[in-house]
């Protein structure tokens, strides 16, 4: 298959723009900051931040600031691979003493945070993907969106972040939320095996799917984007990523390669987030 020329055909429903325009609707959000003054590296000011959501979900993050005399910093908020939460402080450092500050964002559910949603049955399968599937107002990617939505806009509002730079970065379902939401993971595959064998409701799942597949979204992306992928994954297959990246609007957009690597962690992507940030935010 041709990587470069991959561009499946969107699945937006008709209602897409619609749908997310209303997921929107503003709410004041319950945040609790709390700095914490013991942190041995001085050249930076570390709080954790417990951001309460529409149904009363806290989520915890991280909120590293640079420790400078300046008005305002361009931010960067960081979301979590599958199962992962906000990670340890030190691993966001290197973005602060650049002079960004850095929000490390959790997932309901994921990490130490707890999902406060009520879901109308349990699930064979382990993971949240499956979450009321079938039922899209209450879908647990629905409400990660939305609790994204809050997130962003409240550290916008912040009046030491210049609005005007601010990034989302990620890895796997991290990378996902950074252009929208979601990922290709098993749940979704062994879906129908253990809830609907004959396949009755696989059109209804599939347009559920579709409001939250992160292809959707990139013909409305304009901002500069970087994205990598190992040749090798079969976590999120080239194919899937290549199709997300071919539809984005942006004309300042750059794709990594590498043809030895899977879905495993690599420093040279990280070496390649550092030189992006630092020409597009500083």
């Amino acid at each position: 298959m041709n990587l470069t020329n991959g561009k499946p055909a969107l699945t937006r429903q008709p209602d897409f723009k619609g749908f997310w325009e209303k997921q929107k609707t503003a709410f004041k959000p319950k945040v609790k900051i709390e700095w914490l003054t013991d942190y041995p590296v001085k050249q930076v000011k570390v709080a954790d931040v417990t951001f309460t959501c529409r149904d009363g979900t806290p989520i915890r993050s991280w909120m590293i600031v640079p420790n400078q005399k300046q008005k305002s910093y361009p931010a960067v908020v960081h979301f979590p691979g599958y199962t992962a939460g906000r990670g340890a402080v030190h691993e966001f450092l290197k973005y602060a003493l650049m002079g960004v500050a850095v929000f490390c964002f959790e997932l309901r559910g994921q990490g130490i945070s707890p999902d406060y949603a009520h879901y109308e049955r349990g699930n064979y399968l382990p993971g949240w993907m499956a979450n009321d599937l079938e039922n899209l107002e209450n879908y647990y990617y629905v409400h990660v969106y939305e609790d994204m939505i809050a997130y962003l806009s409240w550290i916008k509002k912040l009046d030491f972040i210049d609005s005007s730079r601010v990034a989302v970065m990620g890895e796997s379902q991290g990378g996902g939320l950074a252009l929208a939401l979601g990922g290709p993971y098993v749940e979704v595959a062994q879906y129908f095996r253990y809830n609907d064998p004959t396949r009755k409701s696989y059109k209804e799942i599939m347009q559920n799917l579709s409001y939250v597949d992160a292809m959707n979204f990139c013909p409305d992306i304009s901002c500069p984007v970087l994205m990598s992928i190992g040749l090798k994954d079969t976590v999120t297959p080239p194919e899937t990523v290549f199709a997300s990246f071919n539809h984005l609007s942006t004309k300042t957009k750059e794709i990594d390669r590498y043809p030895d690597y899977g879905h495993e962690p690599s420093h040279f992507k990280e070496e390649r987030r550092l030189e992006w940030i630092a020409k597009h935010l500083l």
